[in-house]
């Protein structure tokens, strides 16, 4: 039997609600970011600096951490293949 096989069986259930979760982040930000164009353009003015200040800092912090998922998902795809090699010896 492949070493790998019963851990792709297993993880694939989780794989696709990850996808879920992840697509429904992307429409919350993407929801967020078009509130805030609507918010400025009804509330010029100072109003409309703050609202674009705090969309920038939303949109700097969900790119910080989509940096880190991703980190994180190669340090568990090398944990992962270690785990096998390992199993093989």
């Amino acid at each position: 039997m492949f070493p790998c096989k019963s851990f792709f069986r297993t993880s694939l259930p989780y794989l696709d609600t990850w996808c879920q979760s992840d697509l429904l982040s992307l429409f919350q930000i993407q929801v967020l970011i078009d509130d805030s164009a609507r918010l400025q353009e009804t509330y010029p003015g100072e109003n409309a600096e703050q609202i674009e200040h705090l969309q920038a800092t939303v949109v700097e912090n969900w790119s910080i951490l989509q940096d880190r998922a991703a980190q994180r998902k190669d340090e568990l795809t090398a944990a992962a293949e270690l785990h096998r090699l390992v199993q093989l010896l």
